[in-house]
């Protein structure tokens, strides 16, 4: 009788041992697991931007309601660099946008691979002509 209250006792006391440092190294290299496979993506690479944001105000817009325009070029940077005519461009290594003031016109330009979120960026700086 003895011996089995004692293996009993031993036996809960182990198991709550292993439960505990499972625990906390679960919880420890969860972290840094979920880091790499998911923050380092996101902070790795530009075309990954998942953050909230708020649409220009419409007093914050030079142009109101553009016309856009998407293209798909394997050179985006330099097709906006050399696009004609234009007011102004903004370019990233995945994609570009240029604009005409007097036409209320933006033409958005990417590689052939893109995301949502650089659309949205460029969109943006179409609306504000910056």
């Amino acid at each position: 009788m003895f011996s089995k209250v004692c293996r009993s006792i031993w036996f809960k006391h182990q198991l709550k041992v292993l439960l505990t440092v499972t625990s906390k190294y679960l919880k420890q290299w969860g972290v840094v697991v979920f880091g790499v496979f998911f923050g380092g993506a996101a902070a790795a690479d530009p075309l990954f931007d998942f953050t909230l944001f708020s649409p220009p105000e419409v007093s914050q817009r030079r142009l109101q309601e553009p016309e856009v325009s998407w293209l798909v070029k394997p050179n985006a940077s330099s097709f906006c660099q050399q696009a004609q005519p234009k007011d102004g461009f903004v370019s990233r290594p995945e994609g570009c946008v240029y604009w005409q003031l007097q036409a209320s016109r933006c033409t958005i330009v990417t590689t052939g691979q893109t995301t949502h979120s650089l659309l949205g960026h460029l969109f943006v700086h179409c609306l504000q002509a910056r």
